[in-house]
């Protein structure tokens, strides 16, 4: 009972470490079960083997010293033949205090034992291959286990109506040029689970020292040992594989929803096409007209807005789709595209402010220069009449610049105070 005893606790070993509490990224996922195996698993498989070997090593010395005994007290093995009630010992003199009978039973009980004894002793080599084959048959158990217990996690978001699920792998996602892609995607979340957690799950079962090849052991045996191969019968249970066949299909199944929820996002690609081909160098080289401005800008508010809005985050099975990384990356766009337009904008209509002050203080000027002949009031006459006629044009170039700091303002952008006075001026 205390062999089966030890055998069993290892089952209490941690081949792996994964929580429904936590959202795992697939690297830190990947290293925290290295850890796990090599700094807990390892240890304590290794621990629970040191206490089986304690005891079956204890159980071999009891059993060899007892027959030893037995040899000693038996000097001829023909003594054991001897079933008459005369004498319990052969060369010694009889007890003349107890019965024939008595006598007689205690012979046959003391041959059997000296049988079994002796028997027991021969078995040893088999009692120790048991052990080993137990040791072997948890092992398998733990590592079939260890595979139900991370499909059960797997697939408990799809059974478990608690809608409080926080999912258990992290992954974002990204416009590539021509789709939607996630990061990490499907084949680097199995690669984890199969080549790391699967794998290394198997090296360290095959890592466990096996009892039937310790030397302490090795005098029990005759010839080249062989016992059975734990990752032999591990890779060869079908079970095992269902198991493991059934883990790949959540994670697949899962990414399949996710790269159709995803979809939604689409309706931002035009940011992301847009922020492949802006250039505000480009931009500023070219001519534009306040309606320019004011399209352009509005349509990077319409871009801004609709990325406030955008989801950041949605559970789909084991997966954690995390948008807000992709907004992050498409928010720059707008930002710095509507930081040059109004950045250009202050600047034109500084420029257009300046120029039609200036045609404006012209006018001014020479209205207010007085005739003192005939000639200069013709001057005078025909330019007054120019600016009756170009009233209306010059009350227009006003008007723009009054929109073009009008739509600054609109959208925020600090006009310095030299501009002011200037617009002041104007008016």
């Amino acid at each position: 009972m205390e062999m089966l005893g030890k055998v069993n606790a290892k089952k209490e070993a941690k081949i792996m470490f994964i929580s429904t509490n936590n959202i795992y990224n697939n690297d830190d996922f990947a290293e925290l079960q290295v850890q796990t195996r090599a700094q807990k698993a390892t240890a304590d498989l290794e621990s629970s083997v040191e206490r089986i070997q304690k005891v079956l090593e204890k159980v071999c010395h009891d059993v060899i010293t007892q027959a030893r005994l037995y040899k000693d007290f038996i000097r001829d093995e023909g003594e054991l033949d001897d079933t008459t009630g005369v004498n319990l010992f052969q060369g010694r003199e009889a007890d003349k205090s107890r019965s024939m009978v008595s006598i007689k039973q205690e012979k046959i009980e003391r041959a059997k034992t000296y049988r079994r004894v002796a028997e027991e002793a021969k078995m040893l080599g088999d009692f120790i291959r048991l052990v080993d084959y137990m040791l072997v048959e948890g092992l398998v158990l733990k590592a079939v286990n260890t595979a139900e217990e991370l499909l059960d996690i797997l697939e408990s978001p799809h059974t478990n109506n608690d809608k409080a699920t926080k999912g258990v792998f992290l992954t974002t996602v990204e416009f590539s040029d021509d789709s939607i892609v996630f990061s990490p995607d499907a084949g680097a979340v199995l690669n984890v689970l199969n080549n790391n957690l699967i794998e290394g799950m198997i090296q360290t079962v095959q890592a466990v020292p096996r009892l039937l090849y310790m030397r302490s052991f090795g005098h029990f045996f005759e010839g080249k040992l062989t016992g059975l191969n734990p990752v032999a019968i591990i890779r060869g249970t079908e079970y095992f594989k269902e198991v493991f066949d059934k883990v790949n299909q959540v994670i697949l199944n899962d990414y399949k929803q996710a790269a159709e929820y995803a979809q939604i996002f689409e309706d931002n690609r035009p940011i992301y096409e847009f922020g492949k081909k802006w250039n505000f160098e480009e931009y500023e080289q070219q001519e534009h007209s306040v309606a320019d401005f004011r399209r352009h800008l509005f349509q990077q508010k319409e871009w801004r807005n609709n990325l406030e809005k955008m989801k950041i985050g949605n559970v789909i099975g084991v997966l954690h789709v995390d948008s807000k990384s992709l907004r992050n990356s498409l928010f720059p766009i707008t930002t710095n595209t509507l930081d040059g337009i109004k950045g250009l904008l202050l600047e034109s209509a500084r420029g257009e402010a300046l120029t039609v002050l200036g045609n404006f203080n012209q006018r001014i000027c020479v209205l207010n220069e007085r005739p003192v002949d005939l000639d200069s009031f013709v001057l005078f006459m025909n330019s007054n009449e120019e600016t009756i006629e170009q009233k209306e044009a010059h009350l227009l170039e006003a008007k723009l610049v009054d929109e073009m700091y009008e739509l600054l303002s609109n959208f925020e952008m600090k006009v310095p105070t030299s501009d002011q006075v200037k617009l002041d001026d104007l008016h």
